[in-house]
């Protein structure tokens, strides 16, 4: 377990990075498991997200990468709150 107190900082770079994202969701095979907090992700996860083709025009710049990842999520399957799992 870990806390989350709001209003504390944290370098969100490493989450940045649009490889790690990449990796990490193209690596599942039958169940993809995300465990974070959803409002850090959705504030700090903001990336210049490049065209993997390489066609500069259509980079995108300032995207909300785990915002778009958490609204499929929410569309296609199912957020768990530490509430559900703990039953506090």
């Amino acid at each position: 377990m870990v806390r989350n107190p709001s209003g504390a900082r944290y370098d969100a770079e490493f989450i940045k990075k649009f490889e790690r994202i990449n990796v990490a969701l193209s690596r599942a095979r039958k169940l993809l498991i995300i465990v974070g907090s959803k409002k850090f992700l959705s504030e700090a996860g903001i990336i210049d997200l490049p065209d993997l083709e390489g066609d500069h025009s259509r980079d995108k710049i300032n995207f909300p990468v785990y915002r778009e990842i958490i609204d499929t999520i929410n569309f296609r399957g199912r957020i768990l709150t530490a509430k559900d799992i703990l039953g506090e």
